[in-house]
C-alpha cells in the first residue's frame, strides 16, 4: 500500500518496510528514507504526523513521519493473527487481524497502545473501513460484515453480505461501498441502510482483485 501527502510518498515494501519517497516530481522519484519494520509491511495510514502500519505478521506499528526523512518508530503491537488492513478514526484503531478478526485498539498515546475490543466471526478479516460508527469488514471466505463499533470495546453486527468470490480490499465513497472479490472481480454494494447492504453489480476482471480504491 502507499500512502501521499505533500508530495511525499509512503510505501509500504514488504519485507523491506517502509520506504519514503520523495515524488514532488513525479517523473523522478527520490528515495529519501528506509524504516526496516517487523513482519511484512502491508497497508499504511497516515494521520497527522503519525504513520499507522499494518504489518502482516509483524502486527501493527506506529512511526513518527513529522520529518519525512527521518522515520521513528514509536511502538511496535504484537497482533494476535496477521494485520492485513488498518483504519484509525478518532484515536482508535481498527484492524483487520486475517484469523483474530477485527481488533480495536485506544491508540491516543501512541508510546502506550491498549487493547479495546474485537469482533471474531471465526472468519479471516482482510480489510476495513470505518465512518460514522460503522465499520465494513472483509472476510476472504465470509463476505462483508458491517458493524456498529460507536463503541469500540463493543462492536455489534447489523449485518452480512455474503459475496460471490473471497473479500479483501475496500473503498468507500459516499453511499457506495467497492470490494475486491479476489476471483469474482469487484463488487458494487449500496450502504446507504447499513443494517440492510445491497449488492449492486459486480465486474469480472481478468486477473484475482485484491485492492480497490474509489476517488
Amino acid at each position: 500500500g502507499v500512502a501521499v501527502r505533500d508530495g511525499i510518498a509512503y510505501v509500504a515494501d514488504d519485507d523491506h518496510g517502509l520506504e519514503v519517497v520523495d515524488v514532488h516530481n513525479p517523473l523522478a522519484p527520490k528515495l529519501i528514507a528506509n524504516l526496516p519494520t517487523p513482519g511484512l509491511a502491508y497497508i499504511p495510514k497516515l494521520v497527522g504526523d503519525t504513520l499507522y502500519l499494518a504489518g502482516h505478521r509483524g502486527g501493527l506499528q506506529i512511526i513518527d513521519v513529522k520529518d519525512p526523512a527521518k522515520p521513528r518508530l514509536i511502538t511496535s503491537v504484537v497482533t494476535p493473527g496477521m494485520a492485513w488492513g488498518i483504519a484509525v478514526v478518532d484515536g482508535v484503531a481498527f484492524v483487520a487481524d486475517d484469523q483474530a478478526g477485527l481488533l480495536t485498539l485506544d491508540v491516543k498515546d501512541p508510546a502506550h497502545v491498549r487493547t479495546l475490543g474485537q469482533f471474531n466471526p471465526n472468519g479471516r478479516a482482510e480489510d476495513v473501513v470505518v465512518e460514522g460508527g460503522i465499520a465494513y469488514v472483509s472476510f476472504f471466505d465470509q463476505g462483508l460484515y458491517v458493524l456498529d463499533v460507536h463503541d469500540p470495546a463493543a462492536p455489534k453486527p447489523l449485518a452480512q453480505l455474503q459475496t460471490p468470490g473471497n473479500a479483501r480490499g475496500l473503498a468507500l465513497q459516499n453511499d457506495r461501498l467497492y470490494l475486491a472479490d479476489w476471483l469474482a472481480g469487484v463488487e458494487g454494494i449500496d450502504v446507504h441502510d447499513p443494517a440492510h447492504p445491497q449488492l449492486l453489480g459486480s465486474y469480472d476482471t481478468p486477473g484475482a482483485a485484491w485492492g480497490v480504491n474509489a476517488e
